[in-house]
């Protein structure tokens, strides 16, 4: 994960790989505690935890592009509703007279 990560082509930030690897981190550990009680053999309970952390920081990506796109699609309502046509737009600089 970290090796992928690192050695990409695409230029990223020291913090979006921290981000990343953190997440994959804590996904297999968490499937590891899972996996250690229910799982008996050692090389697919390695397995699992080696592809749940693979896998974490793009799932954990549509997680947030889902709720991003529900909360967007929730506050349009909501400004349709209150009669405000751009909700997530800025304020203009007030005019002086």
């Amino acid at each position: 994960m970290a090796g992928r990560l690192l050695l990409s082509e695409t230029p990223v930030s020291a913090g979006w790989v921290i981000r990343r690897i953190m997440a994959a981190a804590i996904t297999a550990l968490f499937v590891g505690f899972y996996a250690q009680d229910n799982i008996e053999s050692v090389a697919l309970r390695y397995s699992v935890v080696g592809a749940a952390g693979y896998s974490a920081p793009e799932c954990l990506d549509a997680l947030l592009r889902f709720v991003r796109k529900r909360a967007n699609a929730e506050l349009g309502k909501a400004a349709e509703k209150s009669g405000i046509k751009k909700p997530n737009a800025k304020r203009g600089a007030k005019k002086k007279r």
